[in-house]
């Protein structure tokens, strides 16, 4: 998977450039873990051993 994020501005500049580095790639990388648990959650839902008789 592939995905890019792009901010401009003066507040991305200083909060999440200057202030706090790397915090932009820590929230993105928290967001498609959690993607994933959800998705695999989803999936092991589905599975036939998992429904209702």
């Amino acid at each position: 998977m592939l995905s890019e994020e792009t901010q401009q501005g003066p507040f991305f500049l200083e909060e999440l450039g200057r202030k706090n580095p790397g915090a932009l790639y820590r929230y993105h990388q928290d967001w498609v873990e959690l993607l994933a648990r959800a998705a695999e959650a989803e999936a092991e839902a589905a599975t036939p051993a998992n429904r209702p008789a």
